[in-house]
């Protein structure tokens, strides 16, 4: 056997404690360890033996760094697969949580009433329309009720499309005696 390894030390060891590159390198190390397993079952199934040293160490040689980076990648993609799965389950509980606390039944409950802009579109014309009309009537009552006044002069030449004219009203200085 192989006096020393330094898989766990590269994987583990020099990442920084409490990282996720720590985490990673210790499940990395696990993949490894799952590795070694099965090449020295196959060496049994197939030879009937275990490796000797030789041939533990030319195993040992095919974990270079590219070796490693894909057991570090193969870590991640497992952590991420499970972090997903978590996610996804979390995702269905908080669902359910709020369908049965009545949230769902309240969120649904509120667009039904402001289904549509739509309604927003049509109040706000029906305002606009609304005002026009209140405006037309004030503008009318002054043009009959003060026909001499400068809105009712302006009115009856807008109707009559005439020209509008209309003379600024000077205060008259009274005469000292």
């Amino acid at each position: 056997m192989a006096d020393y390894n330094p898989i766990f030390e590269t994987l583990v060891i020099e990442t920084e404690e409490d990282s996720a590159d720590r985490l990673t390198g210790i499940l990395a190390y696990g993949l490894y360890k799952l590795n070694k397993y099965d090449y020295y079952k196959y060496f049994q199934d197939t030879k009937g033996r275990k490796p000797n040293e030789a041939e533990e160490e030319c195993f040992l040689a095919t974990y270079n760094d590219p070796r490693l980076q894909e057991l570090r990648d193969n870590a991640n993609n497992r952590i991420y697969g499970f972090a997903n799965a978590f996610l996804e389950e979390q995702v269905e509980d908080i669902k359910k949580a709020a369908i049965e606390s009545g949230v769902a039944k309240t969120v649904e409950e509120f667009e039904k009433r402001h289904r549509s802009i739509w309604m927003g579109v049509w109040m706000s014309a029906l305002g606009a329309l609304l005002y026009t009309f209140l405006t037309a009537i004030i503008i009318f009552g002054v043009t009959v009720f003060n026909p001499d006044s400068d809105v009712a002069k302006f009115v009856r030449a807008f109707i009559n499309d005439q020209e509008i004219v209309i003379q600024p009203k000077v205060p008259q200085l009274k005469n000292p005696k």
